[in-house]
C-alpha cells in the first residue's frame, strides 16, 4: 500500500506540554477501483484529552494490484496544475542516504522502507522514502522560502505523489504565489546518489552491485572506505546492523579469496575498520 495524496490542516496548534493525551480517530470514505489497484479514502481528526479539534486530515492510499472492487464513496483528490510562469522561489535539498532509516523511528515500520526484496517484490530498485517525509520536505521548503520558516504561519497543505523518493536523491521544490496566503508547489526529484542497498543485512553500501558483477572490486580499500564513511554517517545505526555489516564482511572474504586471494587481507582490513567505527560514541 502505498501513500497516493495527503491533506493536513491546523485547526489549533499542539498542545506545548506533550502529545501524551490526543486521540486520533479515522474513518474509510471511500474506495475506487483503478486499472493497477484501488485507491482508499480516508478522513482522520486529531482531538486533545477534553475533545477539541487540533487536526483534520484527509488521505488517498494506493492498493498495488488490487482487484475486483465495486468503486463508491468519496473522492477528496483536487488535481491542479502549477501556473504557466516561472516559479516565485525554488529550493534545493539532498536527502540523506540515511533519511529512511531514521524517519522510521517516528512509528512507520512499513518494511517497504528498509527491506530491499520488499521494495523489489512492489516494483522498485531499493527500498523507497517514506511519502510523509517528502511531505515533509516539500512543507518545510515552502515555510522557508515563503514563510521566513516560521512553522506558526502553516495552515494547511494538500499534495499528491506522484512518484518515489530513493534517500540520496536531490528534492527540488518550485513554488508560485497563487493568492494571499497561498502557495501553489511542485517538488521533483533529480537522482543523484547511485547508493545500492545491502540485501542480507538491510543496511546501506555503496557500489555492492559493480562488486558483484566485477570481482576485482570485492574488498578493495576504496569500497571500504566508502562503507565505513557511509556507516559513520548514520546516526540510527544500533548494534544489530553493525554485526549484520560484520557478518557480511566476514562471509564475503571467502567469496572474495575463490576470486582474488589478495582480496582475503584487504576485506580482514576492512572489518577491523568496521570495528574501530562501530567503537565510536557518534554511533548509537
Amino acid at each position: 500500500v502505498l501513500d497516493a495524496e495527503r491533506y493536513v490542516e491546523m485547526v489549533r496548534p499542539l498542545p506545548p506540554e506533550g502529545a501524551s493525551d490526543l486521540v486520533l480517530r479515522s474513518r474509510v470514505v471511500g474506495a475506487h477501483q483503478k486499472p493497477k489497484g484501488v485507491v482508499i479514502q480516508t478522513e482522520s481528526e486529531l482531538r486533545d484529552a477534553g475533545g477539541e479539534l487540533l487536526y483534520r486530515m484527509q488521505a488517498a492510499a494506493f492498493a498495488v494490484g488490487a482487484r475486483g472492487l465495486k468503486s463508491a464513496g468519496v473522492v477528496h483528490s483536487q488535481p491542479a496544475a502549477p501556473p504557466d510562469r516561472p516559479p516565485d522561489a525554488t529550493v534545493s535539498e539532498v536527502v540523506p542516504v540515511s533519511q529512511a532509516l531514521v524517519y522510521r523511528l517516528s512509528g512507520d515500520y512499513n518494511a517497504l522502507h528498509i527491506d530491499p526484496d520488499m521494495a523489489m517484490a512492489a516494483g522498485f530498485e531499493r527500498p523507497i522514502l517514506h511519502g510523509l517525509c517528502s511531505l515533509g520536505y516539500a512543507t518545510r521548503h515552502v515555510l522557508d522560502a515563503c514563510a521566513d520558516g516560521d512553522p506558526s504561519r502553516f495552515k494547511a497543505v494538500r499534495a499528491r505523489f506522484s512518484s518515489p523518493v530513493l534517500p540520496g536523491d536531490t528534492l527540488v521544490t518550485r513554488m508560485w504565489k497563487v493568492g494571499r496566503g497561498r502557495i501553489a508547489f511542485v517538488t521533483v526529484v533529480e537522482r543523484t546518489v547511485q547508493a545500492r542497498w545491502l540485501r542480507s543485512t538491510r543496511f546501506l553500501v555503496a557500489n555492492l552491485r559493480s562488486a558483484s558483477r566485477n570481482p576485482r572490486v570485492v574488498g578493495r580499500p576504496q569500497g571500504a572506505r566508502r562503507r565505513l564513511q557511509l556507516a559513520e554517517s548514520m546516526p540510527g545505526m544500533c548494534a544489530w546492523c553493525r554485526q549484520s555489516c560484520l557478518v557480511w564482511l566476514q562471509t564475503r572474504e571467502p567469496q572474495s579469496a575463490s576470486r582474488n586471494p589478495r582480496a582475503v587481507g584487504q576485506s580482514q582490513a576492512a572489518a577491523r575498520r568496521l570495528q574501530l567505527a562501530a567503537s565510536r560514541p557518534g554511533m548509537c
